[in-house]
């Protein structure tokens, strides 16, 4: 499909009569493609199949329409989608997604008027899915207390609902066992009442924060994603709750992009010192810049003169990640 998907996308709409597309496989491979190539696929739509992807859509269908609609004009929006072809009775769904977004806080009823929230304006701004942001919403309001900041807290605001379906019975016994050996978490757990799959997710979250190459596949999306959740979080924290955001939880970032704790932040920030290397010199008690600046000696036996000299530049230079 996604090999269809981007030979179609050959050409230029509007400019070119016709595209083409060059597919480079291996010898063994031709056959099973040239099968695939002209076997006719049925066109079919999945807007519907999902009402949280259903919900995201209608809101920011909204959102595009200057944030207010009537149900009758989100009735003929669904009429000219390819989704109508194979559901032209949906009136039961649209209102069964409405009520969501009313129960997420995106939208608000207005004797037929449809009216987007502050919420629902930054789900759609930030291209988030409305019961993620809604989730962020009810953990900083409910949850969240920056005075007792901690990994778990983190770990667990960052998570998203909209990625339990992807969640796997391995992933469940592996963050039960983390859980178990691992008391602050376990103690968050226990505290909120965590299901098994807000668990998870949580877990997952330690995963990236702690850089723990076993799980690549986990670590891989999330962190490839932390910009704009951090981001969306502190939206949704500024502009909705007034809730204010210290350096400490913005250090949060960069400790799940790299995956380091607190201490190795000064170190990790400086140019081509990743979390390997900030964590073999934190161990030769270089915790700073002007610990590498001092000790420019020990840091010629541990990385070689190239780099050592390199990284000293870095600092004069004022060459850091952020």
């Amino acid at each position: 499909v996604n090999i269809l998907q981007m030979c179609g996308r050959a050409g230029r709409a509007g400019y070119d009569k016709e595209g083409f597309a060059h597919i480079i496989l291996e010898d063994n491979d031709t056959l099973q493609f040239e099968k695939i190539m002209k076997t006719p696929m049925e066109l079919t739509s999945t807007l519907t199949d999902d009402i949280e992807m259903f919900a995201f859509h209608i809101n920011n269908y909204i959102y595009a329409n200057d944030g207010k609609i009537t149900k009758q004009e989100l009735y003929d929006w669904y009429n000219r989608t390819l989704a109508y072809m194979y559901n032209n009775n949906a009136k039961v769904l649209i209102e069964e997604t409405l009520s969501k977004l009313v129960d997420y806080y995106m939208i608000e009823l207005k004797e037929g008027i449809i009216v987007q929230t502050k919420l629902g304006r930054i789900s759609s701004i930030m291209y988030e899915y409305p019961i993620d942001v809604h989730s962020w919403y009810m953990k900083l309001k409910y949850q969240f207390n920056i005075k007792y900041l901690n990994d778990a807290m983190m770990c667990n605001l960052l998570s998203m609902e909209s990625e339990v379906s992807n969640i796997r019975n391995d992933d469940i016994k592996n963050a039960e066992t983390y859980i178990q050996e691992h008391e602050n978490f376990n103690d968050f757990v226990n505290n909120y009442k965590l299901d098994r799959y807000n668990m998870t997710l949580m877990v997952n979250n330690a995963y990236v924060l702690y850089n723990n190459t076993e799980f690549e596949y986990i670590i891989e999306p999330i962190r490839a994603d932390i910009d704009r959740r951090f981001l969306t979080i502190e939206f949704i924290s500024k502009m909705i709750l007034s809730i204010p955001l210290n350096d400490k939880f913005m250090m949060y970032k960069y400790r799940f992009l790299y995956g380091v704790k607190e201490q190795l932040l000064p170190l990790v920030r400086i140019k081509d010192i990743g979390n390997k290397r900030a964590e073999d010199l934190y161990n030769l008690n270089i915790k700073n810049e002007d610990d590498i600046l001092n000790n420019i000696d020990k840091l010629k036996q541990l990385l070689g003169d190239k780099l050592a000299e390199k990284i000293y530049l870095n600092i004069k230079n004022k060459y850091y990640k952020w």
